[in-house]
């Protein structure tokens, strides 16, 4: 928990920062993009996993164009190290240091880092690569010969491998970890599914304001759909993004029409969002929702109500769907109460 008021302990300046070298002066930013689900670890202190999600390959591709001779990118903090680099800056010299923080009981076994630079500048040297701390990343230099390889296997989504006299390093393609702790985490409230790499498509503010889907029977509760979520991998086929909403939005309206008397339960218990996911295939459809937190039996009677309004229309959307559409919808429940006019 942070003091109020407390003295700030990093500074806006960047002269002394590795972030310096990735100065973007044309457009006055850092090149210093972030890979969601990346990880990078020192086990034993003698291996470096670099692990790219199978999900990030967008991400990586405009990492290499940006340039090949040296990729550089922010990787994600998890809780499967028991220790992590941390950069601490004195405030009168500018400069930083590296520590390790290390959890009660923790072994230093598997140390998380913040970033990984990868580059092609080793020259003159016995050794296939060097593996220097800077800050709280780690900087991995490579001959330009094995740093042309390397580029090469990560445009084609391979793994790389390289073993040093006392060191390896391993640069993998998988699935990010799964947290320990799902405080925080991008995880579905309708059965604990990491969502980490699915797409996410928000609405516009302006779109929001238009997108409310009046409740049968009340003035005062309507719904919003706020996130579509595919949950396939990918994104949604840029020509078929339109229809695909529409659909949502369709569904948004019959499910409006089956909570009038499920809302008051709902908005006491303070549960104002409705949580759905649909597949749909050719030639069948379901779904499921999130908990109602102890309104089991309100939520038996509403989904009895929702299956005889919703499932005859996904049917009917079967031969509309060329493979399969897999989605994750949240409605967030708003107040449409006019607030009375005070005078102050």
């Amino acid at each position: 928990m942070n003091k109020r008021s407390r003295d700030v302990v990093y500074s806006d300046s960047s002269e002394n920062s590795v972030l310096k070298v990735f100065n973007d002066f044309k457009n006055w930013t850092y090149r210093f993009p972030r890979i969601m689900g990346s990880t990078v670890e020192i086990e034993d202190g003698c291996l470096v996993k670099v692990h790219i999600p199978t999900f990030g390959t967008e991400e990586l591709k405009q990492v290499i164009d940006c340039n090949r001779n040296m990729l550089a990118w922010s990787t994600e903090l998890t809780d499967h190290p028991d220790s992590h680099l941390v950069a601490i800056q004195n405030m009168e010299t500018r400069t930083f240091r590296t520590e390790i923080f290390t959890d009660v009981g923790g072994t230093r076994q598997n140390i998380g880092a913040n970033f990984v630079v990868i580059d092609g500048s080793l020259k003159n040297s016995s050794e296939k690569f060097l593996m220097t701390i800077i800050e709280d990343g780690i900087v991995l230099r490579f001959p330009s010969e094995t740093m042309e390889e390397i580029v090469k296997n990560l445009q084609n989504g391979l793994a790389f491998t390289i073993e040093n006299n006392s060191m390896s390093v391993k640069i993998m393609f998988v699935d990010p970890y799964e947290p320990e702790s799902k405080t925080g985490a991008l995880i579905s409230p309708i059965d604990d599914m990491y969502l980490l790499g699915h797409y996410q498509y928000g609405l516009t503010l302006s779109r929001q304001f238009r997108s409310q889907i009046p409740i049968s029977g009340t003035t005062d509760w309507a719904l919003r759909l706020s996130t579509v979520i595919n949950a396939d991998r990918g994104r949604f086929p840029l020509q078929l993004q339109p229809r695909y909403f529409e659909i949502c939005e369709q569904i948004g309206i019959l499910i409006a029409s089956t909570v009038e008397q499920f809302i008051r339960p709902l908005t006491l218990s303070e549960q104002k969002q409705i949580c759905i996911r649909i597949r749909i295939e050719s030639d069948s459809v379901t779904y499921e929702t999130a908990k109602w937190h102890g309104l089991d039996q309100e939520q038996y009677q509403w989904t009895g109500i929702l299956d005889d309004k919703l499932i005859p229309y996904l049917y009917q959307l079967c031969p509309l769907i060329s493979l399969q559409l897999y989605i994750e919808l949240y409605f967030s429940i708003i107040s449409t109460r006019l607030l009375q006019n005070i005078d102050y």
